[in-house]
C-alpha cells in the first residue's frame, strides 16, 4: 500500500517535471567540504565573485578561513561589498583579472551572471535569452593577480575558483606565482563556444593539468534543457602531491 502510494506521487511529480530517487546514504553529493578539510584550506580566493553567491555557499558548508572576492561589474560589486563587509574575515577588490594590467569593456549582460570581457556568441543567447547582452559596457580595470595578492597568499593553502564566462586562461596566466600556494582549484569549463575566443574543454583541460592539478569532482552546470545539451560543466582540481589519496566522483 505505501509503496504503490510513493508510485503515485512519483508519477504525478514526474508530470510536473520533477524526479524522485531513493537516496543513498554513502553517495558523495557535495565535494567541497572534504577537500577543503583534507587539503588544509586556509584561503578562498573568488574570481568573478558576482554579488558572492559562491563565498556565502562555503561558509554555509562550515569554511572558516579568509575570502578575498574579486568582481569587475559595479552593480555586482556593489551588493558584494555590503556582503563582504559583514564577514570580518572576507575582503572584495573591484578589477577584472587577466594577463597584463591594464583596461577593458566589460559586456553587460541582462542576468549579470552572464557577464563578460569577451562577446557573446547566439547559442549562449538560444540556451538563455535573458543573458542577451544589454547594449551597455563598462571599461573596467585589469590587475594580474599574481600583484594583488603576493603577499597574502604567500603561506596560505589556497581554493581559488574561477567564474570569468570564458575569460579562464588568461587569469590563469596572469596567476603563474600565485598557483604555488594554490592546492584546490575550481573552474568552470565550457562544452560549444558561448563567447567569442574563449577555450573549450580541451583546451582548458590540458591547460590546468600542465599547470599541475589533476582532476577529482566534475559536476554539470549551464544546460540547455530544451536541446538537452549540457553547455558547461564545473570541475574541481587538486594539485598534484597535495594529497596521496585522490578520490573523485562525477554527479
Amino acid at each position: 500500500m505505501v509503496r504503490r502510494a510513493l508510485r503515485q506521487v512519483a508519477d504525478l511529480l514526474r508530470t510536473m517535471g520533477y524526479e524522485v530517487r531513493r537516496m543513498n546514504p554513502a553517495e558523495c553529493r557535495e565535494p567541497r567540504p572534504h577537500w577543503l578539510r583534507k587539503l588544509s584550506i586556509d584561503l578562498l580566493i573568488d574570481v568573478g565573485a558576482n554579488t558572492g553567491q559562491y563565498a556565502a555557499r562555503l561558509r554555509e558548508l562550515g569554511f572558516s578561513g579568509a575570502i578575498v572576492s574579486f568582481e569587475p561589474q559595479s552593480a555586482a560589486f556593489h551588493q558584494l561589498k555590503k556582503r563582504a563587509m559583514r564577514d570580518g574575515r572576507w575582503r572584495a577588490i573591484n578589477c577584472g583579472l587577466g594577463e597584463e594590467a591594464g583596461e577593458m569593456p566589460l559586456y553587460l549582460a541582462g542576468n549579470s551572471l552572464s557577464s563578460s570581457l569577451l562577446p557573446m556568441l547566439e547559442r549562449h543567447v538560444e540556451a538563455l535569452p535573458e543573458s542577451a547582452y544589454t547594449g551597455v559596457s563598462e571599461i573596467v580595470p585589469i590587475r594580474r593577480l599574481d600583484a594583488m595578492l603576493a603577499d597574502e597568499a604567500r603561506f596560505a593553502s589556497a581554493l581559488l575558483k574561477i567564474d570569468a564566462q570564458g575569460y579562464e586562461i588568461p587569469i590563469l596566466r596572469g596567476s603563474t606565482y600565485l598557483l604555488g600556494c594554490v592546492k584546490l582549484l575550481e573552474m568552470e569549463i565550457s562544452l560549444v563556444q558561448l563567447y567569442e575566443g574563449q577555450a573549450l574543454l580541451q583546451d582548458m583541460w590540458n591547460e590546468v593539468v600542465g599547470l599541475g592539478f589533476e582532476p577529482v569532482w566534475i559536476e554539470r552546470g549551464f544546460v540547455d534543457h530544451a536541446q538537452c545539451q549540457a553547455l558547461q560543466i564545473d570541475a574541481l582540481f587538486v594539485r598534484k602531491g597535495a594529497t596521496r589519496t585522490v578520490v573523485g566522483a562525477v554527479q
